[in-house]
């Protein structure tokens, strides 16, 4: 089966995320995809691709031809199969000039594995969660000012960075009384106001948290005089457009050095780099999945049955599962769903209903803001 849609020719027949357990969590999808080739050998290798290009969620085409982090075309064609563990031909059909083939294959998702590295970490960055805009407020719990600390921050900025996250925002160069809001508010770990400063500032996600590195006595002699100091993070990440917390984290690490401020600054450096690669990976891990939750902010819904009606359209579109109306009340609702694709492509769907026309009035990377007319 092939189905057209805006146009567009899409090999999508089924796609379900499953992990499989084998020592440590494994991050695969199956999907069905059709593919075609003079041969039956070609079409099947066809379907591989077809496969690939949706789940990656970008075309691979004869102009793919980049050096150094990507792969060029014939690459990722030649060595589809490293991306994929296993395949199952469903269906082999033949009109005289090329056979056509309906595969199952399971494609390996594990975001540093052959797919992530082959298409590029950059490229699932700004396919799957659209290049974010990341804050970083860490405190210094040694000052009684609650100052920031750079260490800190620039540790988790620089793996960030690494990892193919290309905007993080220096929040210090904000306006000073921004700047303080968000102090308080991560002092006092609310994340709703976080999240709400942080939406103010065009942040997708903010990293905030605190520090306290503390002298620790050696028990040892050393010939050159030595200290040590021991440093301890405590980390969340908010989602701005949701305030949902969807990372914590605890580090600490111990360092001697032949000054007690090498020692502390290169502790608390340490634990930032520790924070960055877990909040790098669990963004890459949000990256790598190819259906994503979003939530729909309803205005002007005029009675139940028409949420029910609306309801029933969004459990219709491709792709979407999961809808669930989460409140009702003066004539707005609050919808939760997971669709397989992006925000741009979900809020085009919404607006199709010809029964119930609406507006979008607002899209941020999780949420559409729906007017109903």
């Amino acid at each position: 089966m092939i189905i057209w849609l805006h146009g567009k020719k899409i090999y999508c027949i089924l796609c379900t995320i499953f992990f499989l357990a084998l020592h440590a969590q494994v991050y695969a999808l199956e999907y069905i995809a059709e593919g075609t080739g003079p041969t039956r050998k070609a079409a099947i290798q066809d379907s591989f691709r077809n496969a690939l290009e949706n789940v990656a969620g970008m075309t691979i085409d004869s102009s793919t031809h980049v050096n150094n982090t990507r792969v060029t075309h014939d690459q990722i064609y030649t060595h589809s199969n490293g991306f994929i563990r296993s395949y199952q031909v469903l269906q082999t059909l033949n009109d005289g000039d090329q056979y056509m083939v309906k595969t199952k294959v399971v494609i390996d998702m594990e975001p540093n594995a052959k797919l992530m590295s082959g298409f590029d970490k950059v490229k699932a960055i700004r396919v799957g969660i659209n290049d974010p805009r990341i804050g970083i407020v860490v405190l210094n719990q040694n000052n009684a000012m609650k100052v920031s600390d750079v260490a800190v921050e620039t540790a988790i900025a620089s793996v960030l960075n690494q990892s193919g996250f290309s905007h993080i925002i220096n929040m210090n160069q904000l306006n000073p009384t921004k700047t303080k809001r968000f102090k308080i508010a991560a002092a006092k770990s609310d994340f709703n106001t976080i999240g709400l400063l942080g939406t103010q500032e065009q942040l997708d996600y903010i990293v905030t948290g605190s520090i306290r590195a503390n002298d620790i006595d050696l028990k040892f002699d050393t010939q050159v005089p030595m200290k040590a100091n021991d440093a301890t993070l405590t980390i969340n990440t908010t989602k701005c457009d949701t305030g949902e917390a969807i990372q914590f984290g605890t580090y600490q690490e111990t360092n001697i050095d032949i000054t007690q401020k090498i020692a502390a600054d290169n502790a608390k450096y340490k634990t930032g780099e520790k924070a960055g690669h877990d909040i790098a990976n669990k963004l890459l891990n949000y990256a790598a999945s190819t259906s994503k939750n979003y939530t729909i902010y309803v205005h002007n819904i005029k009675d139940q049955n028409s949420l029910s009606l609306l309801k029933d359209y969004l459990t219709d579109i491709s792709g979407v599962q999961d809808v669930y109306i989460r409140e009702f009340r003066n004539n707005a609702a609050v919808i939760d769903l997971s669709f397989t694709g992006d925000n741009q492509t979900l809020a085009s769907y919404v607006t199709e209903d010809t029964e119930q026309p609406s507006q979008i009035m607002k899209i941020t990377n999780s949420t559409i803001d729906l007017n109903m007319q």
